[in-house]
């Protein structure tokens, strides 16, 4: 695979990243093998028509493109005939939508390259583009990688992640029953991102406790929202503790809950 980026070229291989090769699409297929590598993949009329069209492709029609594609090969060509135009380099709005073209179709080979073209650019990314990698992830059941694309946000996006950035990517472990892997990310959270729980990140505390089967935990957790100021058990904390007491076979507990909470929270 190439990725053109200025003058320089990126590729899938083995060999150095620094040595320029012609592109080879990161998606071609190893039956493919037995043609001349050194020959340039053919243009999709796609592509071609666009030339015709446009001396020049912007940004915007680039991202256009790329979301009308269904082929990510395709996608693929547009995005790296737009950066062969002189004067042109991918910003964030570029690079988010062929990592979602890519990362869609489950082409996990190509996001991590083009994923290590990012770290050479100057232009500021936002920290959406990882979010919503760790979903895609997530949905493949492949959480060491959810936690990678967070961990990616601050070298790659050159900020620290938000509040967002670490609900969201709590939630999709304990969502996938990675507790362990959400215990150790939480506790990292803490120490190195100085966490302060906002409401939503109290509630994924309160799922990650009843998915273990710790309700008194989960019931701790809520205490420290009442007693926090930037936060309050609302509706989504009391149906997670009811389905974790009913979980436990504590219906008594629940029905009780329930009453609390028209009566005190709501």
């Amino acid at each position: 695979m190439k990725l053109v980026q200025k003058g320089r070229s990126f590729s899938s291989t083995s060999e150095s990243l620094s040595s320029p090769i012609r592109w080879i699409s990161p998606l071609q297929s190893v039956k493919n093998t037995t043609e001349k590598l050194d020959s340039p993949v053919e243009a999709s009329d796609t592509v071609v028509g666009v030339s015709r069209k446009s001396e020049f492709i912007s940004h915007a029609s680039t991202v256009d493109l790329i979301k009308r594609q269904k082929d990510p090969e395709h996608a693929l060509e547009i995005f790296n005939r737009a950066a062969e135009q002189k004067g042109f380099s991918h910003n964030n709005s570029t690079y988010a939508v062929i990592l979602h073209k890519l990362a869609q179709c489950k082409r996990f080979r190509a996001v991590d390259r083009v994923l290590h073209q990012m770290t050479y650019e100057t232009c500021k990314f936002n920290e959406g583009i990882f979010i919503n990698l760790m979903k895609h992830f997530s949905k493949s059941s492949m959480p060491d990688k959810v936690l990678h694309m967070f961990y990616a946000i601050e070298p790659i996006a050159r900020e620290k992640p938000s509040l967002k950035a670490i609900s969201t990517c709590l939630n999709l472990l304990v969502d996938e029953n990675q507790i362990d892997l959400a215990r150790t990310f939480l506790l990292d959270a803490q120490k190195n991102l100085h966490l302060e729980p906002n409401s939503c990140i109290f509630n994924i505390l309160v799922k990650y406790h009843c998915k273990k089967g710790d309700i008194e935990s989960a019931f701790e957790v809520v205490k420290q929202m009442r007693s926090a100021e930037i936060s309050y058990p609302d509706l989504i904390t009391y149906s997670t503790l009811m389905d974790g007491l009913c979980g436990c076979g504590r219906l008594e507990e629940a029905v009780q809950l329930f009453e609390e909470m028209v009566s005190k929270d709501q």
